[in-house]
């Protein structure tokens, strides 16, 4: 008998284990989805995973956000928002290609050239492939919708 109960114990840690783990992979996944946005520009659309950030937050509540980004130094497209968002500013000394900052505390700015820098910004977050990034988005102010994925 104490050694059916043990198995049974047994079993039942086990399950009890799996299930943790498994709703742990859920939550994390739940998390992850809730941190991605998608970023179309014509006919292509990129993911960008975002930071978890009071900037990110508050960038979120205006999506879906579908907007006009002006070309600035032929390495980045910015828009300035007419409402301020909230900053936590620092000086990354590079920027990369699929970077998404805010400058001050109204310029969003997606970058699709990596390049030193001396200027800071907010970090939003990074395109995931930037792989054709700089030739869609070309050298024009273009449209360009962020949207949560």
């Amino acid at each position: 008998m104490k050694q059916k109960l043990l198995i049974i114990f047994s079993l039942l840690l086990f399950l009890q284990s799996f299930m943790t783990i498994t709703a742990n992979e859920i939550k994390q996944k739940d998390e992850d989805m809730g941190n991605k946005i998608t970023i179309r520009i014509g006919s292509k659309e990129f993911v960008a995973t975002l930071e978890e950030n009071e900037t990110v937050k508050e960038l979120k509540k205006r999506l879906p956000l579908s907007i006009t980004m002006n070309d600035l130094h032929s390495n980045e497209k910015y828009y300035h928002f007419s409402k301020a968002l909230p900053t936590d500013s620092y000086s990354p000394k590079f920027i990369n290609a699929g970077d998404i900052m805010l400058y001050d505390n109204y310029s969003l700015v997606l970058f699709y050239k990596t390049f030193s820098t001396p200027y800071r910004y907010t970090k939003i977050g990074h395109i995931d492939d930037t792989h054709s990034l700089e030739e869609t988005l070309g050298s024009e102010d273009i449209a360009i919708t962020f949207d949560l994925k």
